[in-house]
């Protein structure tokens, strides 16, 4: 049985066995034999030898731009939207939208319906107005994937969202 140390041929670790062997003891003849052949080095050759060109890019002479920063072309969009779309809108407009898609017919026991609607009643309002945008929008298409993906991107929301995605899934169509 070989063990990594043992072992001579070429393999995992290529590396010459001199710089790992001690040299306090001499080596033995079959071994200087594999050293001498696993220490050789293949040829180097440039790329210039073979033809070709290195195309690196060109260093930044600067200090890297601050990372707080937006690029002018998303201030550019952001300026070209709406007012309406940038505006979140008021808690109790969210809310009233609330009222109107709980009175549609739901899949979900009375029991767990009244528990959400006092849930979402109770943190709706102290949302932030991002969160508050997407909690209208989420409601006003009836559309559950909007909240999954605004899940995805912020941590801390499942107080609000689970609720309202488990009520838009149960509405009848």
């Amino acid at each position: 049985m070989t063990t990594q140390i043992n072992y001579n041929g070429p393999g995992w670790n290529d590396c010459p066995l001199v710089a790992s062997r001690p040299s306090s003891r001499p080596a033995s003849r079959s071994a200087s034999r594999s050293m001498s052949r696993s220490s050789k080095t293949p040829s180097t050759t440039s790329l210039s030898d073979l033809g070709m060109t290195s195309s690196a890019p060109p260093k930044a002479n600067g200090p890297p731009p601050p990372v707080g920063m937006t690029s002018r072309s998303q201030n550019q969009s952001m300026e070209s939207l709406p007012e309406t779309e940038t505006e979140a809108p008021a808690p109790d407009k969210v809310l009233a939208l609330l009222s109107s898609v709980l009175g549609l017919e739901s899949s979900l026991a009375p029991k767990e319906l009244d528990h959400y609607r006092s849930r979402l009643e109770s943190i709706l309002p102290t949302l932030e107005p991002v969160h508050l945008s997407v909690a209208y929008n989420a409601l006003e298409t009836k559309n559950k994937n909007l909240l999954v993906e605004h899940s995805l991107v912020h941590s801390g929301i499942s107080t609000w969202v689970l609720p309202l995605r488990r009520i838009l899934e149960s509405i009848k169509a």
